[in-house]
């Protein structure tokens, strides 16, 4: 038996060799041995890996061919395709409305001719319509309807084009222009749609590693920007002074030994979700003594506030220039569409090849 062991190892060892030999023959194989021990000897790992995957690529090429197109399902009869068909049940698009939803619906009110600051109603009622931005009823005016009639027929519906690809036109730049004009600032962007603006300013500017203090009653909209901008956020208690105050000085000291970042105060002029206004003095106090960037978004103060309607600005007796950024809405108080940011001329040509609501958005609307 040990005889026989002792005859299958010389044959084993006499085929290797034989092997051996021939694989030297072929040109770079001393090259391929060497580099083989000496990626065992630094990575034995990385030989077991490279191995594998050599079986793996000689397996794949010795496997047999197959068809994709085999037709591999049950065919079934024309009989048994219409009794399934009849037994399916699909299910409603739409959930049933419950009992008090077709309640709520019932009681809808159904606004007859335009909507404005008094509606009628089907019934006959005429109220005060407390959920149109038509405040000042300028849709009913004559004059603007005359206009608009106008600007149809001069300019159509809209370019039909982004403002950065031949979507900009002469009104555009006027209305940017009058805006500037109104507020006080050296220059103002128009933006297309009004939602869009708030949401796409802050991204402009703030980017990952900045940080930005917002008060805690901002708006959807405000919140929007803030997630897409990625930079860090710290929130301070709604028209709280003295905690915005404490906030901007531990912002202050966490920020002493590290690089210099942008740092912002996002705030509204009119708050959305509460309804009462900023202190925008203390706040311009504040941001001037610990050197942030403010942000304002008029879009509900824009129009309604001040004298001549320019905003908390106006009302509180703070010049424009002391506020970096001015958001407000054209699709408030001025029945029209999109918004603005207003500011220096440097922050406004910024805004045209950074703000992804101005260089990608649908086309304006006149």
């Amino acid at each position: 038996m040990t005889m026989e062991l002792q005859e299958a190892q010389k044959l084993v060892l006499s085929y290797m060799n034989e092997a051996a030999d021939e694989y030297q023959k072929v040109p770079g194989s001393a090259m391929l041995i060497r580099y083989v021990r000496s990626s065992y000897q630094n990575d034995p790992v990385r030989s077991a890996i490279e191995l594998i995957l050599v079986v793996f690529f000689v397996r794949y090429l010795l496997a047999p061919s197959y068809s994709t197109h085999r037709q591999n399902f049950v065919t079934l009869s024309e009989e048994e395709i219409d009794d399934l068909v009849d037994e399916w049940t699909p299910e409603p698009l739409v959930a049933p409305l419950t009992a008090f939803e077709e309640s709520v619906q019932e009681k809808l009110p159904v606004i007859v001719g335009m909507s404005g600051p008094k509606s009628k109603l089907a019934n006959g009622r005429t109220v005060t319509n407390l959920a149109s931005y038509n405040y000042y009823n300028l849709v009913a005016n004559e004059h603007i309807k005359e206009k608009a009639i106008e600007t149809l027929r001069t300019y159509g519906v809209g370019p039909c084009g982004p403002p950065q690809f031949y979507g900009t036109q002469d009104v555009h730049m006027k209305t940017e222009a009058d805006v500037a004009s109104h507020l006080g600032t050296e220059a103002c962007i128009v933006y297309a749609q009004s939602f869009s603006t708030i949401s796409s300013v802050i991204p402009a500017f703030s980017k990952r590693g900045d940080i930005i203090v917002a008060d805690k009653a901002c708006n959807y909209a405000i919140r929007k920007g803030l997630q897409i901008c990625r930079s860090t956020i710290r929130w301070y208690e709604h028209n709280d002074m003295e905690d915005l105050e404490r906030v901007l000085q531990r912002v202050v000291k966490e920020q002493a030994r590290k690089p210099l970042t942008r740092r912002f105060i996002v705030t509204e002029g009119l708050f959305e979700t509460v309804g009462d206004c900023v202190d925008l003095p203390k706040v311009v106090e504040l941001r001037l003594r610990y050197k942030f960037r403010l942000i304002l978004d008029e879009t509900w103060s824009f129009g309604v506030l001040g004298r001549t309607g320019r905003g908390v600005t106006e009302a509180q007796n703070v010049d424009s220039s002391s506020v970096d950024m001015i958001v407000g809405s054209l699709s408030g108080p001025l029945c029209a569409g999109g918004g603005f940011c207003a500011g220096s001329t440097d922050i406004v040509e910024h805004q045209r090849i950074s703000a992804a609501a101005y260089t990608f958005p649908p086309p304006f609307q006149l």
